[in-house]
């Protein structure tokens, strides 16, 4: 699922995965290696797309929080780009 939203000062853009999710401690380590920039080798599929987003984020003055859905199993990552007024 693809959510877009925002205010005055920042657009979330949110990708909601209903895959079968992490373990708190999987989370904790793929949320590590994409801050230090590498992969998460541990985690099938887990590291490069995610640690891309991050460093495409980054140069447009975003970031990449990744947190789990409030009301499933998954994965949600959001990129708060800030908001220009034109």
């Amino acid at each position: 699922q693809v959510r877009l939203s925002g205010d005055t000062d920042w657009v979330d853009l949110q990708v909601i995965d209903y895959g079968p999710g992490l373990s708190p401690h999987q989370h904790s380590d793929l949320v590590q290696s994409v801050r230090k920039g590498r992969l998460a080798r541990e985690i099938r599929g887990g590291g490069i797309g995610l640690a891309m987003v991050d460093m495409i984020a980054k140069k447009h003055n975003a970031h990449l929080v990744l947190d789990i859905p409030d009301d499933h199993a998954g994965l949600k990552a959001i990129v708060s780009f800030p908001a220009y007024k034109v």
